[in-house]
Parts: structure tokens; sequence; C-alpha cells
């Protein structure tokens, strides 16, 4: 049996950010009873694709909120796909790359991160773990107040019920609204475009059977 590692690049990732958070725990393999599909279970050649970056020991759970944004905004080609709270995003050359979608498999509460093969035995580099200084903290998105207001907002579910939000929740509320409109608008292109093609197939049969009709006799 061959003895399995984690990926160069993930090893990579677990250095940089137990040098951050000492202490940290993250978890690689899994155990007997993962799903045999999961980057968790070790390749043939041993290589082991995920982590999964715990809470604790110094890290909280809005460091977290935090590591995966920064992973997302940074664009890293090495990842595969990254879940975070019920929520997942596809590396460059996954489904809508770098997009939060919901996710509805297990979760327990950790960041997991899953890096793809393209990369293997390229050289390997630092990840980009900083965010720019125009890139709100999730805590600071969730402590900024609202004119008039508390950090705290209050709107009305599908329900009818009357809800407490923070800023985060309506931000990814937000962002899923204009990703489904963005979607509603190319969907309207497509069908415009269909209307215009059976238009013009449509004009294209009339004038064939005006060509085809008899000549009028001219009156005497």
């Amino acid at each position: 049996m061959v003895d399995w590692y984690p990926d160069p690049a993930l090893a990579r990732f677990i250095a940089q950010w137990k040098a951050k958070h000492p202490g940290a725990t993250v978890y690689t393999i899994g155990d007997e009873f993962h799903d045999p599909t999961s980057q968790h279970v070790p390749e043939a050649d041993g290589s082991v694709d995920a982590a999964d970056v715990m809470p604790g020991n110094g890290v909280d759970q809005q460091e977290l909120d935090d590591l995966a944004d920064t992973l997302r905004l940074n664009r890293d080609p090495r990842i595969l796909y990254v879940i975070r709270r019920q929520r997942i995003f596809s590396g460059a050359t996954g489904t809508r790359p770098f997009e939060w979608r919901p996710y509805g498999g297990q979760y327990h509460g950790h960041l997991h991160l899953s890096v793809g093969d393209a990369h293997e035995g390229k050289p390997v580099t630092d990840w980009d773990l900083t965010r720019g200084d125009d890139m709100p903290t999730a805590q600071e998105i969730a402590t900024v107040t609202w004119a008039q207001e508390s950090s705290e907002y209050y709107d009305v579910d599908d329900d009818g019920v009357r809800q407490k939000r923070t800023r985060v929740d309506i931000l990814h509320r937000a962002e899923a609204a204009a990703q489904r409109a963005n979607e509603a608008a190319v969907k309207a292109v497509e069908l415009a475009q269909q209307a215009v093609d059976d238009t013009t197939a449509m004009r294209a049969t009339l004038e064939e059977i005006l060509r085809r009709l008899p000549a009028v006799p001219e009156m005497p």
C-alpha cells in the first residue's frame, strides 16, 4: 500500500495557515467511513487533495469566513472548490468559477478546500492569503451600522415571518439575487434571438408561398 501524503500545494497552504495561527487544526486524510470519491481519500499515488480547516485553538468562525472570501477573491488556479457555511464555489475550471452557490451536502462548521491535479509537477508557490485594503473583513461587514438603525435589519421571508438579518445575510442575499437577475437576462437574450430567428424563418416561408402562387391575370 502506498503511503499517503498531502498534495504539495495543499501542504504549503496548511503550513502558511498554521504559521499565521499556531495551534490551528487542519484535517486532510479521511477515515474509513469517507465517501471513496472524496478528495480526502488518497489517490493512487497516495496524494490527498483536500483539507478541512477547523475552528478553535485561536481560529474563530469569522476568520474562516474571511479565509473563504480571500480564497475566492484571490482566485488561485490550484483551487478545485471551497465549501463554507452551506455554500460552495468552484475553481477556474468548474461551474461558475469563484461564485458562491448553495451547497446541500454534509457540513460541520469548518472550511473545506480541495485542490486540483493540473498543478502537480510544477514548482510549489505560496498562497496569497492577504486581503487588499479595500476588502472589508466579515467582522467589519457584520459590525457596520445602518443609518438610523443598529447593525440589525428586519425583513419578511417567503412565509411572511419577520426575520432579523445581519448585513452579511443581506449582502449574501443580494449577491444571489444579482446572480439570478444575470441568469434571467441571459435567458431573455436567448429567447429574443430565438424570436428573431423564428420571424426570419416565417418570412422566408411566406415569401416562398407567394412566389409559387399563379400570377393574377391582368384585367382586360
